[in-house]
């Protein structure tokens, strides 16, 4: 009999231990709009539709045409900009007007600065504009994001590398059936 408690309270104990956690709040405790969810969603509902992109670097332009479209790729900066993160559940601001949610913070340590949400009346997303910075001694980036479900998005980049000159990267992508 002791060998079988001990054999259930050791399977208990490692069965406990096994979970990672990455610092993300679970599911149902999202402080904050659910990004990552809503990203997942729209990788969903556009995996029948391809991507139409023009890159630019200090001016000078390209486009691209990608029909075979890594979605998680393409949208990771959006992953990225999450903010359900447990460490930053008391870091931003909330402020709502009409059909504009805004999440502010000040918060050095996290490169997310501003998301800004725009529904229809429905409370279905018609905007999402996003701010992230980073900076250490040898670089400073500042990103502005945006998404339109029914169009595409854009992510221009100002960076600035030490002892190089200031470098300007704009991404518009349309989504193209």
């Amino acid at each position: 009999m002791n060998k079988f408690i001990f054999c259930f309270f050791i399977c208990l104990l490692t069965s406990s231990c096994s979970n990672e956690f990455d610092g993300t709040n679970t599911e149902t405790d999202k402080k904050f709009f659910d990004l990552k969810g809503y990203m997942q969603s729209e990788i969903e509902r556009l995996s029948d539709f391809s991507i139409q992109k023009e890159i630019k670097i200090d001016g000078e332009s390209e486009q691209i045409k990608i029909s075979d479209v890594a979605w998680e790729k393409e949208l990771a900066i959006f992953f990225e900009s999450d903010i359900n993160k447990v460490a930053w559940e008391t870091e931003f601001e909330v402020s709502q007007k009409n059909d504009v949610t805004t999440y502010t913070t000040e918060n050095e340590n996290i490169p997310v600065k501003k998301i800004q949400f725009l529904t229809d009346y429905d409370g279905n997303l018609n905007k999402l504009f996003i701010t992230r910075e980073k900076e250490n001694l040898l670089y400073k980036s500042t990103e502005k994001i945006s998404y339109r479900p029914t169009y595409g998005f854009q992510i221009i980049t100002d960076r600035k590398i030490i002892l190089s000159d200031p470098q300007k990267i704009e991404i518009n992508a349309s989504f193209v059936r």
